[in-house]
C-alpha cells in the first residue's frame, strides 16, 4: 500500500512537471511588453527635462519597436510620435527581458497642449503592428530643471 502511494505521488509530480514545461515552452512564443511613463532629466551637451517612455520586453525573444507615442488627451486617438535623437535606442530592437527608453521633450509637449495634471498614456508599436499601451499616469512631480553647462573660453 505504501509503495502505491509513493508511486501515485511520483506520477502526479511528473504530470505537473510536464504541464509546467509545456506552459513555459508556449509562453516563449508570446510577446509580452510593458510600457511605463515617467519624468526624467536627460543630460549631455544640451540637457533637457523629458517625458520618458520605457518599453520593457518581458518576452523570451527580441522585439523590434517601430514607433513610440504619447496619446493626445482630447479623446481623438491622435498621438505625438517620438522623433529619435542620434543616441536613442528607440525605435529599435529590445532584447529579451531588457528595456529601452524614448525621450519626449517636456517643454515641446507642453507647448503642444499636453496637460500634465491629467492622465497621460504612452504606447509602443512593434514592427508586427501590435501596440502596447501604458496605464494612464498623472506625472505630478517635475524633476529639477537641468542647468546649461558653463561655456569654456
Amino acid at each position: 500500500m505504501g509503495t502505491l502511494v509513493v508511486a501515485l505521488i511520483g506520477l502526479v509530480l511528473a504530470i505537473l512537471s510536464l504541464f509546467w514545461q509545456i506552459v513555459s515552452w508556449l509562453l516563449g512564443f508570446v510577446t509580452r511588453v510593458k510600457v511605463k511613463l515617467a519624468f526624467g532629466v536627460v543630460g549631455g551637451p544640451q540637457p533637457f527635462t523629458a517625458v520618458v517612455v520605457t518599453a520593457i520586453n518581458k518576452s523570451a525573444h527580441p522585439i523590434r519597436v517601430a514607433g513610440v507615442y504619447v496619446y493626445r488627451q482630447d479623446g481623438s486617438g491622435e498621438r505625438y510620435a517620438l522623433v529619435p535623437r542620434d543616441w536613442e535606442k528607440l525605435p529599435g530592437v529590445v532584447q529579451p527581458r531588457d528595456a529601452e527608453n524614448g525621450h519626449f521633450d517636456y517643454d515641446k509637449l507642453r507647448e503642444d497642449g499636453v496637460d500634465f495634471t491629467r492622465p497621460l498614456v504612452a504606447s509602443v508599436m512593434l514592427a508586427t503592428e501590435k501596440e502596447f499601451r501604458s496605464s494612464p499616469v498623472i506625472l505630478r512631480r517635475l524633476p529639477s530643471r537641468p542647468s546649461q553647462p558653463a561655456s569654456v573660453g
